[in-house]
């Protein structure tokens, strides 16, 4: 079945309400503003049914002060009907509309003549005379003119009965196989259902379920469900009006030109190249400002001409979502006289003289089909690598990849650097980083944090690998807290060049851990003397060498290789034989372990707990302490005073006598801790890891109301855009999520997720004491 949207087009006041009310019983004027003028000010909507075939007809207002909602409705139409009043005959907006018709590519139509009661034959001779001159070598040139009278119901029915057999005649092509293209023109919400939006679907095919994008607002939406005319249905393709029940968005946050498609990669432009279809009798000037209408949308800019005149560009006033073959409308900006009609030809024109002729020659090639796909790597400078000149590099790296793995079995990737180095050496840092994030570049190669990869390479080691890392394994583990020298393990091994690449790939696993040059020590081991070591350090405030020393229960050598360690980590900071915890290193690395810790650290709990024996006075040096130890004592469910002291602030605690907590009702809280290391860096580790936290929540009763997490959350740094969409659908379900740190600055996370920031360790500490369910990642 042909799907086919009919719209009209006419002077104000010349009956084109009033015809479609007759031939579909559907009074287009909704608004009341309307009905109390009489007139049409924004565009109506109803269809043609018959025998269960259904045609959607738009109906435009014709005052000239709302063309902008004319040609609204006029984008997505494939049949006209030409509306005159024999009283007036033709008029500015009948030519006006009937040229913006033309413009956006209609070919098929019929005139309607109205008020035939009103006037005497010659009259209707006159006006028809005046169509033949005005409409020659026009699409409606020879079209079927009809006579309709308000008296006379019979001139309405074959009015409509032509339609219905004509409309047959117009050949549509399939579109299933192009993406998906909408421009809102309206958006609502309904009770129970929640946002809709209406439009003409311009190509592709939409399924209920289906996700979306949404521009500019550049945001995923889901499709709950789909109606046409009133019908729900599962699917709708082009050629139809088609009103879209959505999720994800408030109906207040669509607005009327906003683009809805499949397609999830389109970037904005503020510079396009066009090609210029001029209406007779109009003249345009270089750099005239100009109002441009491209679906639904509106937007200022001024236009440029090449040496072509064919050929132009204009500069827009804000970043647009456009697609490449996008039919407009320019009218003047300050008289709003429609100049002609523009066809997108380059979404991203370069700065360039008019004579280019180069240049020029390109457009001329795009305006007849011959593009280039490329892909835009930086949009403020318009630097582009084409599709073409991808793939090759592309296989070139695939091919150095190859060759370097048969030499090296165990070798973990290639560097990012090296690659850029050899394969894209003309593209800065920026450009490159866009160029990795390409999905035909990740199709088959795999980019993690520092490294490039096969896509789904997998490691294996031979058998004298595996018995080689079990031997490596065993003297470091035996070694415990005692990291061993390099050069010495590797006179155990008689295959040296093994050992070596073993050795490397166990250091690149994050299986061990280098503490200088040449010493190494097992990561499960290093992380364990970190814990005991920062716990020590909770209890006594500080500590020096030998009592780390006699902690670890090792050497000397090995107790100042595990501190030196630890300082270059920026957790423990030296001062001259004492180790303190690090103020911002402990805030990274003590929560991982569940303690709390001040912030700066000048006092532990344990401290206050033994000061205390009635009143005691604490002297601190700045604001920020005061209020951390204020903040303690408070926890510990005791009273203070303060007062200024010279430079200092003096704190007068009283120790109060602990009493029996109340029963409280428990918040729904789970907080998570977790430590810089989760997923090491790995987005795809770091990937598994939240969607199983995810899919723990899940598993719980009730979704809860909030998440804590700890630093940088649960590694929203490292994880990539689908995660981020995981998270995104908790906070949909009302899932309030909080962060201690500053994930909220990642450039994947920031304007995506409501991530409330919680910097106060301790209101993370308070919320944790009254969490439900703590998960420990």
């Amino acid at each position: 079945m042909k799907n086919i949207i009919i719209g009209t087009s006419g002077h104000i006041d010349h009956g084109k309400t009033t015809l479609i009310k007759h031939i579909t019983g559907i009074d287009t004027d909704r608004l009341p503003e309307e009905k109390k003028r009489g007139m049409t000010i924004d565009i109506g909507f109803s269809f043609l049914e018959e025998e269960g075939r259904k045609i959607g007809i738009i109906d435009v207002p014709g005052h000239e002060k709302f063309i902008k909602n004319m040609v609204a409705g006029a984008c997505g139409i494939n049949y006209l009907i030409l509306v005159i009043a024999l009283d007036d005959g033709i008029m500015p907006q009948t030519i006006e509309h009937f040229n913006i018709s033309k413009l956006l590519g209609v070919q098929r139509g019929i005139i309607v003549l109205t008020k035939r009661d009103l006037v005497s034959t010659e009259r209707v001779q006159r006006v028809k005379t005046e169509i033949e001159k005005e409409l020659k070598g026009s699409f409606l040139e020879g079209a079927k003119i009809f006579e309709t009278s308000i008296n006379d119901g019979d001139s309405y029915e074959q009015v409509r009965e032509y339609l219905l057999k004509d409309t047959l005649n117009i050949s549509k092509n399939s579109s299933s196989e192009m993406d998906f293209k909408m421009y809102v023109d309206r958006s609502f919400s309904v009770k129970g259902f929640g946002t809709v939006v209406t439009g003409s679907i311009y190509s592709g095919e939409v399924k209920v379920n289906d996700m979306l994008n949404l521009y500019p607002q550049n945001i995923k939406i889901k499709v709950k469900g789909i109606e046409s005319h009133g019908i729900k249905i599962d699917k709708l393709d082009s050629g139809n009006r088609c009103a879209l029940n959505i999720g994800n968005i408030n109906s207040k946050d669509v607005k009327r030109g906003n683009l809805i498609t499949n397609s999830s990669n389109l970037k904005s432009s503020n510079r396009i190249d066009i090609f210029f279809s001029p209406l007779k009798n109009k003249v345009l000037k270089n750099n005239q400002r100009i109002k441009v209408y491209i679906g639904t949308n509106e937007i200022i800019g001024r236009i440029s001409f090449f040496k072509d005149n064919n050929f132009a560009q204009i500069k827009l006033e804000k970043e647009t979502y456009l697609l490449e073959g996008d039919l407009g409308i320019i009218r003047n900006f300050s008289s709003s006289d429609t100049l002609g009609g523009i066809r997108v030809i380059n979404l991203f024109g370069e700065k360039t003289k008019k004579d280019n002729i180069n240049y020029i020659d390109k457009l001329k090639d795009r305006a007849l089909g011959k593009k280039e796909e490329v892909f835009l790597l930086n949009k403020d400078k318009n630097i582009y690598i084409s599709k073409k000149d991808l793939i090759i590099r592309i296989e070139k790296i695939i091919s150095f990849l190859n060759s370097s793995f048969e030499g090296n079995n165990l070798l973990g990737g290639i560097s990012k650097i090296e690659i850029k180095n050899r394969f894209f050496p003309e593209f800065g840092n920026l450009e490159y980083r866009a160029l990795l994030e390409e999905d035909i570049f990740q199709e088959k190669i795999e980019v993690n944090l520092t490294m490039i990869n096969l896509k789904n390479r997998k490691i294996k080691l031979t058998k004298l690998q595996k018995e080689i890392k079990e031997k490596i394994f065993k003297i470091y583990k035996e070694g415990k807290f005692s990291p061993k020298n390099y050069q010495l393990i590797k006179k155990d091994f008689l295959e040296e060049e093994e050992f070596q690449r073993v050795h490397k790939y166990m250091f690149e696993k994050n299986m061990i851990v280098i503490l200088n040059d040449n010493t190494f020590m097992l990561k499960g081991f290093f992380k364990e003397a970190e814990k005991l070591i920062l716990n020590y350090i909770m209890e006594h405030d500080r500590i020096e060498l030998r009592e780390c020393k006699e902690l670890l229960g090792t050497s000397r050598e090995s107790a100042i290789l595990i501190l030196e360690k630890l300082d270059k980590l920026r957790i423990t900071i030296r001062d001259k034989k004492f180790r303190y915890a690090n103020r911002r290193g402990i805030m990274k690395k003590v929560n991982a372990v569940g303690q709390i810790c001040p912030m700066p650290v000048i006092m532990t709990k344990k401290a206050l707990k033994e000061i205390l024996t009635g009143e005691v006075e604490v002297l601190v040096d700045n604001e920020t302490a005061k209020e951390n130890v204020e903040k303690m004592v408070k926890e510990m469910g005791h009273t203070y005073v303060d007062s200024k002291e010279d430079n200092n602030f003096k704190i007068t605690i009283t120790k109060l006598e602990e009493k029996k907590k109340e029963e409280t009702d428990e918040e729904n809280i789970v907080v998570v801790l977790a430590s810089d290391e989760m997923g090491n860096g790995d987005k795809e580790l770091g990937d598994i890891l939240i969607k199983g936290f995810i899919y723990s929540l899940t598993e719980m009763e009730n979704l809860p109301k909030t998440i804590v997490m700890y630093n940088k959350g649960v590694m929203l740094s490292t994880v990539n855009e689908n995660t981020v969409e995981d998270l995104k659908k908790l906070e949909t379900m009302g899932v309030e999520i909080l962060s201690c740190g500053t994930c909220v600055n990642y450039y994947h996370v920031q304007d995506k997720l409501k991530v409330g920031s919680l910097t106060n360790m301790y209101t993370i500490v308070e919320r944790q004491m009254k969490a439900t369910k703590i998960l420990r990642v």
